[in-house]
């Protein structure tokens, strides 16, 4: 039980790092490395040093262990930097003294180490010896303190639904937006909130999207949000091939819910990025997931741009069915479907998709 209890409290620092990590703007590991290096090599001076392979194990949830608090300061305020460097708001990172807090809850969940007691008591003519001086405590480093304001509380409800990715795409919004309509609708839904996911999705009816009714009355629609999710992103990455930011965001929630073509893709892009350890993992995960190009990525025999022609189209892969009837483990392979075409060139109905067309449905696609 105490055991499982330090893997959860283990688990949850962790999220609680890479959602730091996505408001900071997703710097790269390379770029946190280089924030974090010492001041001549033109760095910051952290109080350690940011290395992609171990950085990359943290955030993957590989280690067993909370990160020592020299990491987690340097983690912090490496991204703090990031995020100024490209202009986001540093108040929602949180202040060192909230991630200390943090680190401290996490690492007081692990088993006490066990004490060594005399076996027996000693005897009378046995004298006492005294205790040991204790060595001097070492000297302190320097703290790096980070304050910041508070922020609105509709701020704070926001990135905690949207996260800051998302934030910023419901704040670039007009009215009548169908398409961001839905795609906010998506990234709810994949975040777990369907509640404000079904908002989105009948605002998304009145502006013509065909789509929102399906996604809306869908049994399995997390697994459709996954794909549309895709879907946004391969659009967005056609669009803006040299800001992949959104388009990171969009594919790590969809490969958070099993789509493997979104893994791969992921991957890619860290493997570009030349972050090695992250698109191992990704290469894995969509390995794992079916996607039949993954394989020769993760053993090593390939890199980025080795594919021949006719694996062109073969990463636009969605999940197996899990539809009544449908075979097991079936997969397919085609291009866009039309439907996905309508969501991401922004196409709709001329006129407004009428509330019967959504049933409410009960409760339970919550994520895990």
């Amino acid at each position: 039980m105490v055991e499982q209890h330090r893997a959860a409290a283990l688990r949850a620092f962790v999220d609680q790092l890479n959602e730091l990590r996505d408001l900071a703007g997703e710097p790269s590991l390379s770029d946190l490395r280089k924030l974090s290096k010492p001041v001549i090599d033109g760095g910051a001076g952290l109080p350690r040093e940011l290395t992609e392979s171990t950085t990359h194990d943290i955030l993957a949830g590989k280690r067993k262990r909370v990160p020592d608090w020299a990491w987690v300061v340097s983690f912090v305020a490496a991204c703090r930097m990031a995020a100024e460097q490209t202009g986001l708001d540093v108040r929602a990172l949180g202040e060192v003294a909230v991630w200390n807090q943090r680190w401290r809850e996490a690492r007081a969940a692990r088993p006490d180490p066990p004490t060594i007691r005399a076996a027996t008591a000693p005897s009378a003519d046995q004298q006492p010896v005294a205790d040991p001086v204790p060595p001097p405590a070492p000297a302190a480093r320097p703290v790096i303190r980070i304050e910041f304001a508070p922020l609105p509380e509709e701020t704070q409800r926001l990135l905690q639904i949207y996260g800051r990715t998302g934030t910023r795409l419901l704040r670039q919004l007009h009215d009548g937006d169908g398409p961001g309509y839905m795609r906010l609708a998506v990234i709810a839904l994949l975040k777990g909130w369907p509640d404000e996911a079904r908002q989105w999705l009948r605002r998304a009816g009145d502006a013509g999207q065909v789509d929102a009714p399906k996604l809306f009355n869908d049994s399995h629609r997390l697994r459709a949000a996954a794909q549309h999710a895709y879907s946004y992103a391969r659009h967005e990455q056609d669009q803006r091939p040299k800001k992949p930011s959104v388009a990171m965001f969009l594919y790590r929630l969809a490969a958070d819910h099993g789509h493997a073509g979104a893994a791969y893709q992921l991957a890619l892009i860290h493997q570009d990025k030349e972050e090695d350890g992250a698109a191992a993992s990704l290469f894995g995960r969509a390995a794992a997931g079916g996607d039949i190009n993954a394989g020769p990525y993760r053993r090593g025999s390939r890199r980025m741009g080795e594919l021949g022609p006719a694996h062109a189209d073969d990463h636009d892969r969605i999940p197996p069915s899990d539809e009544p009837g449908s075979p097991s483990g079936s997969r397919t392979h085609n291009k866009l479907s039309i439907s996905d075409r309508l969501v991401t060139s922004g196409e709709s109905s001329t006129s407004a998709i009428p509330q019967s067309a959504f049933r409410e449905l009960p409760v339970g696609d919550r994520p895990q």
